[in-house]
């Protein structure tokens, strides 16, 4: 027991570069134990706790967002936070968050992650969309009915109006979908 004061190590001097190491098992953020190791004549180890902060950009929420509401520029903004104190994988790049809707209600300087957020839905069941067929030098136009949601990226049933066919196509944008011939 040594209370506040800890006796002085006595080790030899080493005559070459000191090298550290992270011992197996240990991480690189937040509270952890670096080695340091003298490969001299007279070799020796020692460990040294350590604090381990790494600080990044991350997307921060800059007004409080209510569930279901779809995220804009101002709702999104960008600070330096310790990487190794965030529980999640937080958002980097506004182009992560804006246009995107908040799946639970967002504190005012929360940090984003993917998880609080889902992509909008582009296309409704039932709504009336643009059928964009495209091929080798070819793009044709048809109107059709989704036959489900969707949002950007998946692939839906459509009904296409004229020939009343049952078609998949990928929604690209609101009310739109396409196909490749």
């Amino acid at each position: 027991e040594f209370g506040d004061k800890v006796p002085p190590i006595r080790l030899p001097a080493c005559g070459n570069p000191l090298h550290a190491f992270l011992p197996e098992g240990h991480r690189l953020s937040g509270y952890t134990s670096i080695g340091v190791r003298c490969d001299g004549p007279r070799p020796w180890s020692i460990y040294v706790r350590a604090h381990i902060r790494s600080f990044g950009k991350v997307l921060v929420s800059k007004r409080a967002v209510a569930r279901g509401t779809q995220l804009t520029k101002a709702d999104v903004g960008v600070e330096q936070r310790d990487l190794g104190s965030l529980s999640a994988v937080p958002l980097t790049d506004p182009s992560q968050a804006v246009g995107k809707l908040a799946r639970r209600s967002i504190g005012t300087g929360l940090v984003l992650t993917g998880t609080m957020l889902k992509q909008p839905r582009l296309v409704r069941r039932g709504q009336q969309v643009t059928i964009i067929a495209v091929g080798p030098g070819l793009s044709v136009r048809a109107s059709g009915e989704a036959l489900e949601d969707g949002v950007e990226a998946d692939s839906i049933r459509v009904r296409n109006s004229l020939t009343k066919k049952i078609i998949f196509a990928v929604v690209t944008e609101p009310g739109t979908v396409r196909i490749e011939l």
